[in-house]
């Protein structure tokens, strides 16, 4: 919800999104591939990412409605982030 809300400009980067950018940049940050990450941390930094990359996408859309439609995946993450606001 935290990274919708920054994709949005109405808070701030959270960890896991920054952790994101990072691993996206340079890599996982403990090496030796996702296995040896700590628990639950690759998710959570791929469902920032997700939510992120969807909402950017959804406002740099010239026809919303048609983006939605175009992609159903990525618009369950958008309107689930608006409902929450």
């Amino acid at each position: 919800m935290e990274t919708g809300l920054h994709a949005l400009e109405l808070g701030p980067a959270p960890q896991e999104l920054k952790d994101y950018w990072k691993s996206e940049k340079w890599g996982l940050p403990y090496g030796d591939g996702w296995m040896n990450q700590p628990v639950g941390m690759v998710e959570r930094m791929t469902v920032a990412g997700n939510t992120w990359n969807a909402v950017k996408d959804y406002r740099k859309a010239r026809m919303a409605a048609n983006w939605a439609v175009d992609n159903p995946e990525a618009w369950q993450i958008v309107s689930y982030v608006i409902k929450q606001i």
